[in-house]
């Protein structure tokens, strides 16, 4: 990846609730393709949540140079252990999630709230990414990190 220390940090924000992974349009016949009703609600509810959160930092334009971003998904732990889940960290949360959805459909969700709230044109400007899926305890809310950087000082 890039270094760190030369990328300018852009915008941080928070997305609350449980992450929401990507899901496929469905075939709507004539009409097209449509979205399932409870992602198209999540989009829609996101994309407000990280516009709100993008003016209230002070920022009025898209992001158009190169962009590395890091996510972070907060998953509420399972009682039972997956198989083949090492024990030693099983009782040390947080610790990496396994199952549930991939790490992909989770990151392209928040791509497209991202790309609905207006901060950058569309996702094709990421040249970095990092994403991460982290069980935490049921005591702890679940939740989205967003860190966006710009990586134009670098080039």
């Amino acid at each position: 990846m890039f270094d760190a220390h030369l990328a300018k940090v852009e915008f941080e924000a928070t997305i609350p609730g449980q992450p929401k992974a990507w899901q496929r349009a469905r075939d709507a016949g004539p009409d097209g393709y449509v979205n399932p009703a409870s992602y198209s609600r999540w989009l829609r509810q996101t994309s407000q949540h990280i516009r709100g959160q993008w003016k209230q930092a002070g920022n009025t334009r898209r992001l158009e140079c190169p962009l590395e971003v890091e996510l972070a998904f907060f998953l509420h732990r399972p009682q039972r252990r997956p198989d083949g889940y090492p024990r030693e960290l099983w009782d040390m949360p947080p610790i990496p999630a396994i199952g549930r959805s991939d790490v992909d459909n989770y990151v392209a969700a928040v791509f497209d709230a991202i790309t609905r709230a207006g901060i950058w044109i569309d996702d094709t400007r990421v040249s970095g990414l990092r994403a991460s899926k982290i069980w935490i305890p049921t005591s702890q809310p679940e939740g989205t990190t967003i860190r966006i950087s710009s990586l134009s000082t670098i080039f």
